[in-house]
């Protein structure tokens, strides 16, 4: 098993009670969806997990709060990549306005 499953599973196994239980399935499922650059390999990850579901005292519930959780940061590190691609887009386009602004002729640089 590799690391990062390893790693889940001793956080999942760590839960005592239900309300653990789901609580650290949805933490687990945040952290696999915040690794934005490793996507490939949280998804491994979380395929592995549900495939140990029964040995961490689990069920498709516990799962499917992960999940949900995985997808929902995910969702929002989209967001956040779109605002900062267009931030990056609005100081392009302002640097080659004022470049072409000055270009002018006549203009005083």
């Amino acid at each position: 098993m590799p690391a990062a499953t390893q790693t889940a599973v001793k956080i999942l196994k760590s839960a005592t009670t239900e309300p653990a239980r789901v609580q650290l399935s949805k933490q687990v499922g945040a952290i696999l969806g915040s690794l934005n650059n490793d996507r490939p390999r949280a998804d491994q990850v979380l395929a592995a997990l549900e495939r140990h579901l029964k040995s961490l005292d689990l069920d498709a519930s516990h799962y499917q709060a992960m999940q949900e959780s995985y997808r929902q940061v995910q969702a929002n590190l989209s967001l956040s990549e779109l605002a900062t691609n267009e931030m990056q887009w609005n100081r392009m386009h302002t640097e080659a306005v004022v470049t072409l602004m000055r270009s002018l002729p006549g203009r005083a640089r």
